[in-house]
């Protein structure tokens, strides 16, 4: 056989095996989401008539993510993120996501949030778990969950101009954050939202009560952890810092009109939506399950919650490697839309 015969039959090899590749993963992109919405019908019905169509954003890279290689320092492709937080600005959409074996970088997918496409990923300058995600749209910065060196409670953030013009493919380095600030009131800070201008940041406990925190943000879009504050320091309605226990394994909370929204779950059982009745400026002592007005069973591994307007935005990390070929696990590689007024019918 000639060279150039050799040469050609290796290329026609390596160019069907790049064919069997981008096949079966496009097969097994498919059969997860037809997967999904044939475990919604038969297993969620209350779910696939709330399912807002043609609306999901495909979480990215969950498999091949560009990012930092904790050892050596240098770029490299992670194999196993799993997705936590999420939140929104005026237009992208944010996704968070840790390494399973903390060899790599914690990263922030950035989505444009009109089309879904992926316009970058932030890589962060830690192994954050990086559980819950919140966008202020007034001092136009996104802050998350983190850890101080003692593996104490932080909140980190980073301006949207940062993440507008960071290239980690360009610099070859991690974001620094803008802020970040110790928490006091909490061992660990789990999950995250906001709110009429307040950091509403809970901790998750899996066997005990967990405990939620609503910081009110100053003019310059910082928290502050004084019990009572100077109202005119604060630039929200309730100038009082609230701390009130929760139940056990949320993983998320949300704001609908008057209610508060919580995601519990852990491992592969049903995950709950709950609803109660939003009173934290009267300073309650705790929510227990008895305080619930409703709930709604979803599958297992649900993370964030986000409500805009009147639609409910819905993490899983079910797709990640990590979880995704348990026997009772369907995946879910989107971020889930629906309709609250639907869903609480």
């Amino acid at each position: 056989m000639t060279i150039k015969k050799i040469i050609r039959s290796r290329y026609a090899f390596f160019l069907l095996l790049l064919i069997i590749i981008f096949y079966a993963s496009w097969q097994w992109i498919q059969a997860i989401s037809t997967n999904y919405s044939l475990v919604f019908k038969e297993q969620y019905p209350h779910l696939s008539t709330s399912l807002i169509p043609k609306t999901q954003y495909k979480i990215p890279d969950l498999e091949n993510t560009l990012t930092m290689d904790v050892k050596t320092h240098k770029p490299t492709n992670a194999e196993n993120m799993i997705p936590q937080g999420l939140a929104f600005s005026n237009d992208f959409l944010f996704i968070s996501a840790y390494s399973a074996d903390k060899k790599y970088n914690s990263v922030i997918y950035v989505l444009d949030k009109h089309s879904g496409s992926h316009k970058k990923t932030i890589v962060l300058p830690d192994l954050a778990h990086a559980g819950g995600l919140a966008y202020d749209p007034i001092s136009n910065n996104l802050w998350l969950t983190t850890e101080t060196a003692d593996e104490k409670a932080k909140i980190a953030a980073f301006s949207v101009k940062q993440i507008k013009e960071y290239d980690f493919e360009h610099a070859k380095q991690p974001l620094a954050y803008r802020y970040e600030i110790p928490l006091k009131d909490l061992p660990k800070a789990s999950f995250l939202a906001y709110h009429e201008s307040n950091l509403i940041v809970g901790h998750f406990k899996k066997d005990k009560e967990g405990t939620l925190v609503s910081y009110p943000l100053d003019n310059s879009g910082l928290p502050h952890q004084a019990k009572q504050n100077n109202p005119e320091e604060t630039r929200g309605i309730d100038s009082k810092k609230e701390k009130v226990e929760i139940v056990e394994k949320i993983q998320g909370v949300s704001f609908f009109k008057n209610q508060i929204l919580f995601s519990q779950s852990y491992g592969e059982t049903d995950s709950q939506l709950f609803f109660l009745k939003n009173d934290l400026e009267k300073d309650p002592i705790s929510y227990k399950e008895e305080d619930f007005s409703s709930s709604i069973d979803f599958p297992p591994y649900m993370e964030q919650i986000v409500v805009e307007k009147e639609n409910l935005f819905v993490l899983f990390e079910s797709a990640a490697s990590e979880y995704r070929d348990q026997s009772n696990v369907t995946p879910i590689d989107e971020v889930l839309v629906f309709d609250l007024t639907k869903l609480k019918k």
